[in-house]
């Protein structure tokens, strides 16, 4: 369910309280009655009362009108209330959703997620609201229109056939305001998209000179949206003051119709005219209630085709079906490897393989290199051993060095539990260098442990920092180099104790020197744990029992 279950039960509650309000507006009508007739400007004979409504006593009318003017205001406090709670919780379920999906998913952009959890999911509370108002007056609205048949079917039949034929600037302005938030949308895209971009390669644009340029393409877009969104108030304002303009002439009319062509008690004519004026106004609170979900709905429409996209069922999406289970027991092990036989994998629309008919071992407790140039698959690769991606053909298999293989899929968790990875870019977090050390950690390390991880990463620079390990850092790690937040990763991993070592071109940032070190220390974990190390670097060949070459196994075109 797109909105969500308890979205769904505001807006039927929404229809009670319309029920609610109607029932209210009926019995003031007939109390205005009796309160003309209480001071004089009624005559009994002009009454048209039921037999519940006070009339007779000032002191009772006056009670009654108390009590209705109090009940009406619960009733508009509940209306708005479960407006609002309508409004949040369904902006709370598509950004659980969002959640999920971003941080769960293989690859998502990130101008896509943004734009789906700010933007879209407002433009989604906003429209749930309108459609909240428009449930509870339209439900009140019908039952007075119901109500003004009753009293006199002939004279509402007339006014809502004028009414009718006044509705064409109405459907005119429906398309207006939906062309505009059409536009507003995309221009809003292009501004985020923009800059977004434009911070992420806030470097890159410095050395190249381009700020400037950037910055006038994302004004542009926006400059654009503002001229363009006072379009929709104009309309939706426009939408609101018509009807209740055209309500007054119809006031008129009524009035001419009432009084030289039928004839009507005086003290029902004052009822229908309360009644009216009342559906007039809920008619334009309707109108405006809808321009907004008009403006709003070209963005509705986008997330509502991704839940659509990435959902299962009606109570589990795709992407949760994804996610790592406990899986069953595995055996006491000190190092996994993995095995690939006649793996096969492609990318959406690619018009070649980038891993064709692949096999490959990698023992628990070796060290093996993977290189090729760029584009042979060699990160594809690893995210095949993670898990991250399944092989359109072929097997992955787990390899312990106590018991028999099992499939990845079925031992999954277990293996993610299990290994450090130190990439091409350092992961930090707003925190300490300890946080950022013990980051993803189940259990509390040791002092000792931490040293020691320290040490073999190289992280000697910690003890030159003004606070050590509680050095604040950002999450771009300013004050660091590359070099010193790469070695800070390589500690974090080896912080985990894993069973397998996974470096992603891990000491690309590092001077000959610090990489030398590195190599001999990865040599002591040699038989101690699995090392899986893709890189450039020709130093790293040191360590390596097998080296596996993709571009000798990858043929363009095949």
């Amino acid at each position: 369910m797109f909105a969500g279950p308890k979205t769904t039960r505001l807006l039927w509650l929404g229809t009670l309280i319309g029920l609610g309000i109607f029932a209210v507006e009926i019995a003031f009508a007939y109390a205005l009655q009796g309160f003309l007739f209480s001071i004089g400007v009624l005559a009994n004979p002009s009454l048209a009362l039921p037999s519940w409504v006070p009339h007779s006593r000032f002191a009772y009318v006056l009670g009654f009108i108390a009590a209705l003017g109090t009940l009406r205001g619960l009733l508009y406090w509940a209306h708005i209330a479960v407006q609002g709670l309508a409004h949040e919780e369904v902006k709370y379920v598509q950004r659980s959703r969002l959640l999920t999906w971003a941080l769960q998913s293989r690859s998502c952009s990130i101008s896509q997620v943004t734009a789906l959890y700010h933007a879209r999911t407002n433009a989604v509370g906003e429209s749930i609201y309108c459609i909240q108002n428009v449930v509870v007056q339209a439900t009140s609205a019908v039952f007075l229109a119901g109500t003004l048949f009753f009293l006199a079917p002939v004279l509402t039949a007339i006014t809502a056939t004028i009414l009718i034929f006044l509705a064409w600037p109405l459907r005119w302005a429906d398309k207006k305001i939906s062309e505009v938030g059409k536009f507003v949308a995309a221009q809003w895209d292009r501004t985020n998209d923009r800059l977004l971009m434009s911070i992420k390669n806030l470097v890159l644009l410095q050395i190249y000179g381009t700020q400037t340029y950037e910055e006038n393409l994302a004004q542009e877009s926006l400059l654009a949206y503002r001229r363009r969104s006072p379009t929709f108030y104009f309309l939706a304002g426009l939408k609101f003051a018509f009807p209740q303009t055209v309500g007054l002439f119809m006031v008129c009319l009524i009035a001419v119709m009432a009084r030289y062509f039928m004839r009507f008690p005086p003290g029902m004519l004052v009822s229908y005219f309360y009644l009216f004026l009342r559906l007039v106004q809920t008619f334009s609170t309707i109108n405006q209630s809808f321009s907004s979900f008009l403006f709003s709905l070209p963005q509705c429409k986008e997330i509502f085709v991704w839940w659509k996209q990435h959902s299962a069922g009606d109570t589990r999406t795709a992407w949760a079906a994804a996610l790592p289970t406990a899986g069953s027991p595995v055996p006491d092990t000190q190092c996994i490897g993995w095995r690939l036989e006649g793996v096969h994998f492609y990318y959406p629309d690619a018009d070649a393989p980038v891993l064709n008919a692949l096999d490959l071992d990698i023992p628990p407790g070796k060290a093996v290199v993977i290189i090729g140039p760029s584009g042979s698959g060699k990160s594809t690769l690893l995210y095949l051993l993670l898990g991250c991606l399944d092989a359109d053909r072929g097997k992955v298999e787990v390899l312990f060095d106590r018991g028999p293989a099992r499939p990845l899929r079925e031992v999954r968790p277990f293996v993610l539990e299990n290994v450090g990875y130190v990439g091409p870019e350092c992961f930090l977090i707003e925190g300490t260098v300890l946080e950022n050390i013990k980051y993803g950690l189940r259990r509390s390390p040791s002092s000792e442990e931490i040293a020691e991880a320290l040490r073999l990463a190289e992280c000697q620079f910690i003890q030159t920092l003004p606070k050590g390990l509680s050095h604040p850092l950002t999450e771009q790690g300013q004050g660091l180099s590359a070099g010193q937040k790469q070695r800070l990763a390589l500690a974090r991993a080896l912080l985990r104790r894993p069973k397998v070592l996974i470096l992603d071109e891990a000491t690309s940032n590092l001077d000959m020197d610090t990489e030398a070190r590195l190599i001999n220390t990865l040599m002591k974990f040699k038989g101690r744990m699995t090392i899986v190390a893709v890189t450039h670097r020709q130093g790293m060949l040191r360590i390596a029992d097998q080296q596996v070459s993709l571009h000798e196994r990858v043929q363009p075109g095949a």
